[in-house]
């Protein structure tokens, strides 16, 4: 039986807010929605309760403002199992917020409000340390203070725990950093961002120049996910693309979230890189086929039916 490994998260914890629509908005534009919701998110949130639902041991770090939203949410990640121990109230902000609107593609534009989210401190991250520590992955987005971000991914790194990077949503960093990071996980518009080359799938060759440039920064290995096409792997020695699993996409707001974590959680068994992108794409693809954040993302038996039922599907098709 392989092991429930043990994840770290460093991230945010965000309240929020999807309307559903024919298209996203243009500047000064009104578009009616047909739908809406309220939901618990933030890209650390989002992707600690993947991480737990496939069955790891997960430890929060972050911080909430001092309402009934962060308790909240709060509740929410410990109803899921998740240590919540290192997630600190902030008495002089309100919790992180988030507007999502989605279109009837699945595709989604963000306004996010960090709040107490920015106000993580390196103090925060020196009293998890001890926690850190004994995890087998440590992930980070760059939705909270940059500066605990980076400090936490180097402490992290000198620790031996293995470092993924999703930069998301893309923001400067400290070009030192990326030494530590063992995986960097940015999608075509965030490797853009930081590789100044679009990486389309389509044209093989910018994928390749893409993370030749970011592995260039110090950075051990690159997995940049494409969406639809699926995802691109590159170390200094290799390179190959992982294809996506089909779905009709109803709201891709947390499927990267998702990826992440089911990269996180088989990397975190000892399994290979492929095999753990394979993974990843699949419970992507299951986020990305549901409404909403944190209500969007599967446990593992449904996870593992659903790729058998892809590989069935694939094999008639074949024959």
């Amino acid at each position: 039986m392989s092991k429930n490994p043990k994840i770290a998260i460093l991230g945010s914890l965000n309240y929020d807010c999807v309307i559903y629509g024919k298209s996203l908005p243009h500047k000064g534009e009104t578009v009616i929605g047909n739908s809406s919701g309220f939901f618990f998110g933030g890209k650390g949130a989002n992707q600690a309760v993947q991480a737990a639902r496939l069955g790891a041991d997960v430890h929060f770090i972050g911080k909430v403002g001092k309402d009934d939203v962060g308790s909240k949410m709060i509740a929410s990640l410990k109803k899921e199992g998740i240590t919540t121990t290192h997630i600190t109230v902030d008495d002089s902000t309100t919790s992180g917020t988030c507007a999502i609107f989605v279109d009837e593609n699945g595709d989604n534009a963000l306004m996010v409000a960090p709040n107490a989210n920015l106000r993580v401190t390196k103090d925060d991250i020196d009293a998890a340390m001890s926690v850190i520590r004994k995890c087998d992955i440590f992930i980070a987005q760059l939705e909270v203070s940059i500066e605990a971000i980076e400090y936490a991914i180097m402490q992290a790194y000198k620790a031996g725990v293995t470092v993924i990077l999703n930069p998301a949503p893309a923001n400067k960093i400290s070009a030192d950093v990326f030494q530590f990071v063992d995986f960097l996980t940015p999608n075509e518009t965030e490797a853009q961002f930081y590789a100044d080359i679009l990486p389309d799938a389509a044209d093989k060759g910018t994928c390749i120049r893409a993370a030749e440039k970011l592995l260039s920064f110090g950075v051990e290995k690159v997995i940049i996910t494409l969406g639809a096409a699926g995802s691109f792997y590159a170390d200094n020695e290799n390179h190959f693309l992982v294809k996506a699993f089909k779905v009709d996409a109803v709201d891709a707001t947390a499927a990267g979230d998702a990826f992440n974590a089911g990269v996180a959680y088989k990397l975190g068994q000892g399994v290979n890189i492929k095999e753990a992108i394979v993974f990843g794409n699949a419970v992507g693809a299951v986020a990305a086929s549901k409404e909403g954040a944190q209500s969007s993302l599967a446990k593992l038996d449904h996870i593992e039916m659903f790729i058998e039922k892809n590989k069935n599907e694939d094999k008639v098709k074949k024959g």
